[in-house]
């Protein structure tokens, strides 16, 4: 959970229908907006260390995690990181509407 009262969930169709993306989904409010959205998956980004989500989102979606550095990391993504989370995300947003977020 995000324990700052000032976080806002935003939620941006990028592909219409097919994908969104958007803050964490840290409230049970957030999975309202998600589920009317028609969304099926979520991708995150980031470690559930920066950003949980809500206790909810696993029983209501198809979860993933794949934590990519960010300007917090020494190092860049490596090609081999970024190929996996390409896969992954390919297979997530063929399938069902997807909404992907990280803690930026």
């Amino acid at each position: 959970m995000n324990k700052n009262k000032n976080y806002q969930f935003l939620f941006n169709w990028i592909l219409n229908g097919k994908l969104a993306i958007g803050t964490s989904p840290t409230k049970k409010n957030d999975i309202y907006i998600l589920k009317e959205n028609k969304i099926s998956n979520i991708l995150g980004l980031c470690s559930d260390k920066e950003i949980s989500w809500h206790e909810e989102v696993t029983k209501n979606f198809l979860c993933k995690r794949i934590e990519i550095p960010d300007s917090k990391y020494v190092n860049l993504a490596t090609l081999k990181e970024l190929e996996f989370l390409y896969i992954n995300f390919k297979e997530l947003v063929n399938k069902n509407p997807t909404f992907v977020h990280c803690y930026a």
